[in-house]
């Protein structure tokens, strides 16, 4: 696949950085986990660092809003599913975060807190800018090694994604691993028809991976959920209300030229409920 991966390491008794993403649905009154899929997923390649000490770190929610909390009860979550014990750690990158690394003996496991409590992590950089950040540079000298394994958010340019990569040796870890075989698989040998099944709420990108896919002749038929199906309903005339989204005007005038471009591709729901 040209990565690197898990195989390409011998991790015992090395301080390894696991960059996953943990980003679950939190209730927006108890602030309690409601999904713990992307925390179930990080157990292989915890299982795959056997001998290692292992930091963990993830992002959760965004500034400001309501699934914007700590990692406490993700560390919970993660101990039960890996069945090994994983120390929480309510800090990032100052010195308690630093010194429970420094101590750490092998096989032992700890999740730092919420990445986006860092500053730097709101913001997408260069890669050589990301290097720079106070987050990198605090944290490099105390790993061996990167690990990314955050497929989800793998496109974006924060420092937890690419910096440590800069100044780290850095592997795909498992999940990722798997995930890029799949698209390489999709992307090269898999044969048509293709149908995607696309729903979220960041129109803007999907929009993008629309465009891509059927350029790439690798969606012959594109089934929509989500607020970006409604952003289609839009463009169709059904939703005759506001969507109250960034770049409504835009996204709808997008949806209305794929549309046009490619009358037999797309599929949106048949009805609709709106609270």
């Amino acid at each position: 696949m040209g990565i690197l991966t898990l195989d390409n390491f011998d991790v015992k008794g090395k301080t390894v950085l696991l960059r996953v993403d943990m980003n679950c649905p939190i209730h927006p009154d108890t602030g309690k986990i409601l999904g713990t899929k992307r925390i179930e997923e990080v157990v292989e390649t915890i299982n795959a660092l056997d001998g290692a000490k292992i930091v963990v770190i993830s992002h959760q929610g965004r500034v400001g809003r309501d699934d914007f909390v700590g990692m406490e009860e993700h560390a919970k979550q993660l101990e039960k599913f890996s069945n090994k014990k994983v120390r929480y750690v309510a800090d990032v990158i100052g010195s308690l975060a630093q010194d429970e690394i420094k101590k750490m003996n092998d096989g032992e496991i700890i999740l730092l807190d919420n990445l986006r409590l860092c500053a730097e992590e709101n913001y997408e950089f260069s890669l050589e800018e990301s290097a720079r950040t106070i987050m990198v540079q605090r944290l490099k000298d105390l790993f061996d090694l990167f690990i990314l394994d955050s497929f989800p958010s793998a496109h974006r340019t924060h420092p937890s994604l690419v910096g440590f990569a800069q100044v780290l040796p850095t592997c795909a870890g498992r999940l990722l691993e798997k995930e890029v075989k799949q698209l390489e698989n999709i992307l090269t040998v898999a044969k048509s028809p293709f149908t995607v099944v696309l729903g979220g709420s960041k129109v803007d990108d999907r929009l993008k991976a629309i465009k891509l896919l059927i350029k790439k002749e690798r969606a012959d038929h594109v089934l929509l959920t989500g607020v970006i199906a409604n952003v289609f309903l839009r463009a169709q005339g059904r939703i005759k209300f506001p969507l109250n989204i960034k770049d409504e005007d835009e996204m709808v005038a997008s949806a209305h030229a794929l549309i046009g471009e490619h009358p037999d591709v797309f599929s949106t729901p048949v009805d609709i409920a709106v609270n």
